[in-house]
């Protein structure tokens, strides 16, 4: 049976803006010839295929700035998009007009004035792209959240990887990590007593985690050391685990972005999921947010009252389905007398 969009009426929605970050240093800019473009490497947006890069073009008291982006999964969705880009440019502060995305891609292109004698060029450039017109919107496009993405504030890649300089180990359920406890301890206030604990009570720089997931901590140390987040966190189970630590170990950034994701990404298949996450951990908006696609997709009911606990919900599904099985089994029934009574009339 098809959900009765028709019930949900239309709900007037705020606007959806994501963000993505990406720091550039030229540290030889006095080098570089006048009208060589440089171009960056692609960047994205955490939660979907959109990708943006930008081309530097040096003039000569000015710099040509021009950004582009690639909307193709941006289609399939509700409302219109526009992007602009902020920043700075070493120190110098600016912004490009706000510019409607048409088709699936987009440029734009703005003149700054800039010493170009300068040594070195420090660019801090922001993405943003806002979706607006959604006052009319089925709530299956009901997604109100201003997502947080990638800030990448320190690239630890490679000391993580090969554990240079380590100082301390876990092991998480039977893999092993090498970590370093300075890092981790400005990134977490738990980790931080942890290390004091072992410190005072003259134990080795080793500890032992037993109801984590080695992946999930894994993507944990990947965010702190790097600020990356794995492909996987689309996925609505690996975002509640994400989730999860990030909460234990009192990152609040993480902690953000995952529920930015678990938002952006709720669909009836995972909705019950997250309103029991948003449950335990007291996340409102999320619990609403939940409870609205459930409701109306799921239970198909136009008027519900929010329920106090998760169990609830699955009694209401249960009787749903059994309601449903009911009424299929009473369909059959009435074919098949239909078809003795079309039998009997044809003898």
């Amino acid at each position: 049976m098809e959900p009765s969009v028709q019930l949900v009426k239309y709900m007037k929605l705020e606007p959806i803006e994501r963000r993505s970050e990406c720091n550039i240093l030229i540290e030889d800019w006095a080098q570089v010839k006048p009208h060589v473009a440089i171009t960056s490497s692609i960047i994205d947006f955490l939660d979907s295929k959109t990708v943006w890069w930008i081309s530097i073009q040096k003039q000569a008291s000015s710099i040509s700035l021009t950004t582009y982006i690639d909307t193709s999964d941006c289609t399939e969705t509700s409302g219109m998009w526009n992007f602009y880009a902020t920043g700075t440019i070493n120190g110098m502060q600016f912004e490009t007009d706000i510019k409607r995305i048409i088709h699936e891609e987009g440029s734009h292109c703005k003149r700054l004035s800039f010493d170009s004698q300068n040594e070195t060029l420090d660019l801090k450039l922001v993405m943003c792209m806002s979706q607006d017109c959604l006052d009319e919107v089925p709530l299956q496009k009901f997604i109100g959240t201003s997502c947080q993405y990638k800030n990448i504030i320190a690239n630890n890649e490679s000391i993580l990887r090969t554990a240079k300089y380590s100082d301390f180990s876990f092991d998480v359920n039977g893999r092993m990590f090498k970590v370093h406890k300075s890092i981790l301890a400005t990134a977490s206030p738990v980790f931080d007593k942890l290390f004091q604990r072992k410190c005072k009570e003259g134990v080795p720089n080793h500890s032992r985690i037993d109801d984590t997931d080695p992946t999930i901590f894994q993507y944990l140390l990947d965010y702190i050391y790097c600020g990356k987040l794995p492909e996987e966190i689309h996925d609505g189970q690996v975002a509640r685990n994400v989730f999860k630590v990030a909460n234990y170990y009192q990152i609040n950034r993480l902690e953000e972005v995952c529920v930015s994701v678990l938002k952006y990404s709720l669909t009836k298949d995972n909705a019950v999921d997250a309103f029991e996450l948003a449950e335990t951990y007291g996340l409102e908006d999320v619990k609403m947010m939940a409870w609205s696609i459930i409701q109306f997709e799921i239970l198909e009911l136009s008027d519900a009252e929010l329920p106090k606990k998760t169990g609830t919900i699955h009694s209401l599904i249960a009787i749903k389905e059994e309601k449903t099985m009911l009424l299929q089994e009473y369909e059959q029934q009435i074919r098949i007398l239909d078809a003795s009574t079309k039998n009997l009339l044809m003898k």
